[in-house]
Formats: C-alpha cells, structure tokens, sequence
C-alpha cells in the first residue's frame, strides 16, 4: 500500500542527493546547487527566477553553521520552516474562508 506521507520524505531525500552530487560532494549543497534546487523544486515560493538577494538569504538562513554550504540536517529544518510557513499561511486561509480548505 503506498503511503503519501513516506513517499514525501523519500522524494525529500532523494532531491538533496540529486542536487548535492552534482559538484561532486554528495554530502552537501554548494551555492549554485542550493539556487538550482530552490529555483526547479520550489518555484512556487521562489519564482523561476530567484534574485540573487534572496538566494543570499535563504542560503545563509539555511546554512546556521557558517560553512559556505549546507547539509542535510540543515536542509531539513529549512524544509521544515517551509512547511511551518505552509500550515500558518493555510490556517489564516481557512479562517479567513470560513473553511474552504478543509478535506
């Protein structure tokens, strides 16, 4: 049976591998590969085009270890804040239309 929510998570890790090997260093992201991944698997939060102040910011928002690149843990709590954002924004919605978003 396949189960949604796992599948989320493989896609998850499977998407930071992706991006992470193209320099060569499975292990992390480099600048570009961080642009790359928030400009193809993010567009809707981003834009097609992400401007490089805001590539600047989210890279140093995501990298809270100063290393000039981030890791997956590090990746995985600013997916997490995403979704923290996601769940606010689809609350106020709800509220603010008397339900339409429900199941």
């Amino acid at each position: 049976m396949a189960v949604t929510l796992e599948h989320a998570l493989v896609y998850i890790c499977d998407t930071f591998g992706e991006y992470a090997k193209r320099d060569g260093n499975a292990s992390s992201l480099s600048k570009s590969e961080c642009v790359a991944l928030i400009e193809n698997e993010l567009p809707h939060i981003a834009g097609t085009k992400v401007s490089p102040e805001i590539c600047q910011k989210l890279i140093s928002e995501m990298n809270t270890n100063k290393d000039d690149c981030v890791d997956f843990p590090e990746y995985v709590v600013f997916l997490a804040r995403v979704c923290m954002e996601f769940n606010a924004y689809f609350k106020e919605s709800e509220s603010q239309h008397k339900g339409a978003c429900k199941k």
